[in-house]
C-alpha cells in the first residue's frame, strides 16, 4: 500500500504533453491572418471614401469576418501557442463589430447623401453649420419614422 500511494502524486503531479504543433497549418493560419489583416483595413479605409464607395466597406468587412474566422480556426487546429489564436479572436470580434457599424452606414445612406452633397456646395462656415444642423434633423427624422415601424409591427 505504500507504493500505491507513492505513485499517486507523482501522477498527478505530471502535466500532459502538448500536442506538437503542425507547422505547415500554423504557415496557412498566419498567410490566412495576413489577408484578414488587409480585408479588415480596407474595410475601414473604404469607409473613408464618398458615399457610393463606401458601401463596399461591408463587403470588405464581411469577406474579412469570414477570412478571420477561417485563420483563427486555422490556428486551433494547428495547435500554435501564444498570441496568434488570442490575436485572432479579437481581430474576429472587431471586425464583426465592424460589420455592424458598415451596416449601419449602409442604412443612414439617404440622410449621408444629403449630407455629402450640402457639404459640397457649402462655402462658407455658417452654410456647413447649416448642413450639419440639417444632417442632425434628418437623423432625427429617419429615427421617428422606423420607430413608427416598429410601433406598427
Amino acid at each position: 500500500m505504500a507504493r500505491a500511494a507513492r505513485r499517486l502524486p507523482d501522477r498527478a503531479t505530471r502535466s500532459p504533453q502538448p500536442r506538437p504543433v503542425d507547422q505547415e497549418l500554423a504557415a496557412r493560419a498566419a498567410r490566412t491572418a495576413r489577408v484578414f489583416g488587409l480585408l479588415v483595413l480596407s474595410s475601414v479605409l473604404v469607409s473613408t471614401l464618398p458615399l457610393p464607395w463606401q458601401g463596399a466597406a461591408l463587403v470588405f468587412a464581411l469577406a474579412g469576418l469570414v477570412v478571420g474566422g477561417r485563420a483563427l480556426l486555422l490556428s486551433l487546429r494547428s495547435g500554435a501557442r501564444g498570441g496568434m489564436p488570442a490575436a485572432l479572436g479579437l481581430g474576429v470580434a472587431v471586425a464583426l463589430f465592424w460589420s455592424f457599424v458598415a451596416g449601419g452606414m449602409l442604412l443612414l445612406w439617404p440622410v449621408q447623401a444629403a449630407r455629402q452633397e450640402c457639404t459640397a456646395q457649402a462655402l462658407t462656415l455658417s452654410a456647413q453649420r447649416h448642413c450639419e444642423q440639417q444632417f442632425e434633423q434628418d437623423l432625427k427624422d429617419w429615427q421617428s419614422r422606423w420607430e413608427k415601424r416598429a410601433a406598427n409591427a
